[in-house]
């Protein structure tokens, strides 16, 4: 473009083409022609060369542009892709997650299925194992008498048989309390309908037995008041569970009367006892089962046995499973606590079930289980009169107990055999020295209390017991 200005600049000055002498000479018009056609085709060849070189920079651009625009194009393409891939991926991710919680959810109900099918095997083994223990009462019963037969040889009294059964009957009861905190209490605490008919039972409950003398009129009114709960209580709910309910907050209150007041006047054994022995003539045969129960955990030397330490309990464990209420209770107070549930156990294991029972005569012992029959007591004393039950300090105090409480009973039900025992525990045992807590010098004082016992039992010609605790016949009316 400048090379074009340049031209017409220099065209200018040839002004002479105009001038009137000029044009009048021929042979110089011919030359200017000539000149011009030069300069014409000179021009149309700088303008024809200047469209070429435009021609290849709009080519250039059109070229670049194009250049950009397709790698403009690429980039948005590639964004898209990348996008895609994103959109994929997270759709992969979520279908992943709705994969898992689908499992999840399914697992979850499987578990749930699997824990009702479980629940209601355990319900039908347990209504199974109710009635299977109905029909096997007799059976039962004769076992008792084979067990106390087979106590009766045992020259020693003591032994491995004794101790494993001691053992395994520990761990029965257990599993019994076991099962009504774990499949009970928590099915009563969830139906609002359920706990509110245990609390009124449970109110009228605590009433009775907490009022209770050892007047017949009231062990009868008691028993029947009681007794008409429990029977409205039986079909109140599907699988017994309010009637086991309430049969446990009766066995709480019963315990805790003993650990209360038995503790501090024995007597007040005897009424208690008759309650239990009356409902179990009435037929709530299972009241049996969760006292006994509730009497292993809160005072395992129920059964003459004491439970052993195992390698991962401390001492604060340890000490609640043997009866203690924490690990800095005195041992009176903790003897005491467990002489008074053990001379109520006893009481009711003495009672004479046709004694007074407003059921009338004859029912006999056929219903009253084998853990609450004097041959319980014989078993006591065989596992009681052997290490290790001879080694703890508490033994003196509970022997004490058993025979104020259940000693009449006993010399006139096993009569020679129940005066060999005494006669074991007060020769060899205790002025021989052979148990653990005749050198004991935190037992002295029981140890004291039960040689008198002995000594006094043995003076009076081995029949009677001077010393047991009165309060064994109802007052009238």
């Amino acid at each position: 473009m400048q090379a074009r200005r340049q031209r017409s600049v220099s065209l200018k000055p040839d002004d002479t083409l105009g001038d009137p002498d000029r044009r009048s000479a021929p042979s110089s018009s011919a030359a200017t022609r000539g000149g011009a056609r030069r300069d014409l085709d000179d021009v149309e060849s700088l303008l024809s060369s200047l469209r070429l070189q435009q021609d290849e920079e709009e080519k250039r651009d059109r070229e670049a542009f194009e250049q950009r625009n397709r790698k403009l194009w690429d980039n948005i393409e590639a964004g898209i892709r990348a996008a895609e891939q994103v959109r994929e991926k997270e759709a992969q991710e979520e279908a992943a997650r709705l994969r898992a919680a689908r499992a999840a959810q399914e697992e979850a109900e499987r578990r749930a299925r699997e824990q009702r099918e479980e629940e209601e095997r355990k319900i039908r083994e347990e209504n199974e194992a109710k009635e299977a223990a109905r029909r096997k009462a007799e059976e039962e019963a004769r076992q008792e008498e084979e067990r106390l037969k087979a106590a009766e040889r045992e020259r020693s009294l003591g032994g491995a048989t004794l101790r494993l059964e001691a053992k395994q009957e520990y761990e029965r009861w257990w599993a019994k309390m076991s099962h009504i905190k774990t499949d009970v209490l928590p099915l009563v605490s969830a139906n609002n309908e359920w706990r509110k008919q245990c609390f009124q039972a449970k109110r009228q409950i605590t009433r009775g037995v907490s009022q209770l003398t050892n007047s017949r009129q009231e062990i009868v009114r008691v028993t029947e008041s009681i007794g008409n709960v429990l029977t409205l209580a039986k079909g109140a709910s599907p699988n017994g569970e309010i009637y086991t309910w309430i049969l446990n907050h009766l066995s709480k209150c019963l315990i805790r009367q003993a650990e209360q007041e038995v503790a501090a006047k024995q007597d007040t054994a005897f009424p208690l006892a008759r309650i239990v022995s009356f409902l179990l003539l009435q037929g709530h045969a299972e009241l049996g089962d969760v006292l006994m129960a509730r009497l292993t955990k809160k005072c395992p030397w129920v059964l003459g046995y004491c439970p052993v330490k195992r390698g991962d309990m401390d001492d604060a464990a340890y000490a609640k499973l043997v009866g203690r209420a924490g690990l800095d209770e005195a041992s009176l107070q903790f003897t005491s606590r467990m002489c008074g549930i053990l001379a109520f156990y006893a009481a009711v294991a003495q009672t004479d079930p046709d004694s007074g029972s407003p059921a009338g005569q004859g029912q006999g012992y056929d219903k009253i289980p084998p853990a609450f029959r004097p041959a319980a007591l014989w078993t006591w004393m065989a596992r009681s009169v052997t290490p290790p039950m001879t080694d703890h300090a508490l033994i003196p105090a509970l022997w004490s107990t058993i025979i104020e409480v259940a000693g009449p009973k006993l010399l006139a039900i096993y009569g020679k055999q129940c005066a060999k025992v005494w006669t074991l525990l007060l020769d060899v045992g205790i002025r021989q020295k052979k148990a653990g807590f005749a050198d004991d010098e935190t037992a002295n004082a029981a140890r004291t209390r039960l040689l008198l016992l002995l000594e006094d039992w043995k003076k009076k010609g081995g029949t009677t017991v001077s010393g047991a605790t009165g309060g064994r016949e109802m007052a009238l009316p």
